[in-house]
């Protein structure tokens, strides 16, 4: 995905597209045949994406460890240019999230009226501020990559416990 960072275009979802259409992602069939939806904001954009990198890693049986998901979070968040720490954004996730009462999993309201299941790995640890967001939140290095840009926690505050979701 570092690549990605580079490329050149006037929207950065556009990038996120693009790696929707990689053989990685057709090879496991319609369920990642996204469209791209510019309608909804890169905030959607982001967890959206964050639920099909779940689905795919269970499909593929790809056993992630905390480091490598908070890699590829910091990545997508870079490329979509979302300061995941920032007071906008911990709002942003707060008002849109709510709990289901068919299974008990946290939902994710997107502008274009789809609800996401937060019941996977990474969009359950992200929601619920888990162990994979606060690895996030600590920025990099990582053992899989490093950017030098590190606007993305420039508004973390020092308690993270400030802005939990219940």
């Amino acid at each position: 995905m570092g690549y990605m960072k580079d490329l050149e275009c006037f929207d950065p979802r556009d990038k996120i597209f693009v790696m929707l259409n990689l053989p990685v992602f057709r090879a496991f069939g319609s369920s990642f045949d996204m469209q791209a939806p510019y309608s909804l904001a890169a905030e959607d954009i982001f967890m959206l994406f964050l639920s099909y990198l779940d689905e795919f890693c269970l499909k593929a049986s790809y056993p992630w460890d905390d480091e490598e998901c908070a890699d590829t979070v910091h990545r997508l968040a870079q490329i979509l240019c979302i300061r995941i720490a920032s007071d906008t954004f911990c709002s942003w996730l707060h008002k849109n999230t709510s709990a289901s009462t068919e299974d008990g999993f946290i939902r994710l309201n997107l502008t274009d009226g789809r609800r996401i299941c937060c019941s996977g790995r990474i969009l359950h640890d992200f929601v619920h501020r888990g162990p994979i967001y606060q690895r996030v939140l600590q920025g990099p290095p990582f053992c899989y990559g490093n950017f030098a840009n590190d606007d993305l926690f420039s508004d973390y505050s020092s308690d993270p416990e400030s802005d939990n979701l219940n």
